[in-house]
């Protein structure tokens, strides 16, 4: 189940977290990874984070994060979004819309990941 921490999430932003973390599934290593979504939202950065890792809960005690994704987005700056993979180590900047919500933002970057993981 996704974790929102600064942000009351609206139902639609709900059901796409849910649906994210039960459909989206990418492969590295020959392994199949499950991504697992946490919002962070403060006044002046908005992120949106995905752990993939096989079918286990990270925490303290268990292993690393298989890979991590991290879009971030300052709604006071431009509109542009920041992505950060893990196995790679650079973030890119992905031009963006301007957001005029929390909620708008989580449901484009995890749209945006979905599109990623799986193109077309």
């Amino acid at each position: 189940m996704a974790k929102f921490f600064g942000l009351t999430p609206n139902s639609k932003t709900r059901k796409v977290a849910e649906n994210f973390e039960n459909q989206v599934s990418i492969r590295m290593n020959n392994r199949r990874l499950l991504g697992k979504v946490y919002a962070d939202i403060e006044d002046s950065q908005w992120v949106v984070s995905i752990a993939y890792n096989m079918a286990m809960e990270p925490g303290l005690w268990g292993k690393e994060n298989d890979l991590e994704v991290k879009y971030s987005y300052q709604p006071n700056d431009e509109p542009i979004v920041n992505r950060l993979e893990t196995n790679l180590g650079n973030e890119l900047p992905i031009p963006a819309m301007s957001f005029h919500n929390p909620n708008e933002f989580v449901i484009w970057a995890l749209r945006k990941e979905s599109a990623m993981a799986h193109p077309a």
